[in-house]
């Protein structure tokens, strides 16, 4: 009987071990992900708890990771996921509490896709540390209460970084998107530099619509380097855009100052009435 057990036993870890071919438990209490010949995607995470990477993922259509739970963390650990131009790389609708950190992120439709709908604000989710590039859409699309801080987003088709609805946006860098390069809903970006961006000649180095822009940098981009709507812009250096330093419509009640404007080929801060602006330097 005792050779009997140990033998089902020993069936019973194979059978484990077949189950979860991408995952294990780390000594330190981390989810081990790693592709294999036996992955399938997406990778669903369905419990709460933390989840590292030990090797690139390499996607060739749809998603390549659901987070279904909340109260998630996912560092990447350094590595790469990567896909085709379709699907999500990180994909977490309607949860709580999850952190996506350190790695690349890049050929997706969407690169990181972390979004709550109205009736569930105050979501909490942090972003840090992402390389977001070469997506066919936006690099990273994050809603209600994130924050996404020291992260990069080049060369995505849209927007690099689109924030919304208390989400605050800091310590980033995006450069080279054909949109937008920070685009700002109801949010607060600081401490950001957008530059290059724009380049199908419509679209501004950031764009704030009910968001305050402070201490940013925004030059070289392909139209206005900062389109303001009802929004406060304060420290901002914006130089070398092809269309106005700073840009707003008559009546958008937007709070223009202390800002540095100068190059700009259309002009410096288009001011008209409805607005104000006060203590700019341009030249």
């Amino acid at each position: 009987m005792k050779g009997k057990s140990k033998i089902q036993l020993a069936l019973w870890t194979l059978l484990f071990m077949v189950a979860i071919p991408i995952s294990a438990y780390g000594v330190d209490g981390q989810i081990k992900i790693a592709q294999t010949a036996a992955t399938t995607f997406p990778i669903t995470i369905n419990e709460s708890g933390s989840y590292v990477l030990t090797s690139n993922l390499t996607v060739t259509t749809g998603n390549a990771i659901n987070i279904n739970a909340d109260n998630v963390t996912l560092d990447l650990n350094g590595h790469g996921i990567y896909g085709l131009g379709s699907g999500y790389g990180i994909y977490a609708y309607n949860r709580y509490n999850i952190a996506i950190k350190n790695g690349i992120v890049r050929g997706f439709h969407y690169g990181i896709y972390v979004v709550n709908d109205d009736a569930h604000q105050g979501a909490g989710h942090r972003i840090e540390g992402i390389q977001a590039s070469n997506n066919s859409f936006y690099g990273i699309y994050a809603f209600c209460s994130t924050v996404v801080t020291n992260c990069t987003a080049n060369n995505n088709s849209e927007c690099g970084i689109y924030a919304y609805h208390s989400t605050v946006v800091t310590n980033c860098t995006a450069s080279n998107n054909g949109g937008s390069g920070i685009c700002a809903s109801d949010s607060t970006v600081t401490n950001c530099t957008a530059n290059n961006n724009g380049f199908d000649g419509i679209h501004a180095g950031i764009y704030a619509s009910d968001s305050t822009v402070t201490n940013c940098t925004a030059n070289n981009n392909g139209y206005y380097g900062i389109h303001a709507s009802k929004s406060i812009v304060k420290g901002c250096n914006v130089r070398y855009n092809t269309g106005w330093g700073i840009y707003m419509l008559t009546n958008y009640h937007n709070y223009i100052y202390r800002n540095a404007a100068s190059g700009n080929t259309a002009g410096q801060i288009n001011c008209p009435s409805g607005n104000t602006c006060v203590d700019n330097a341009t030249f």
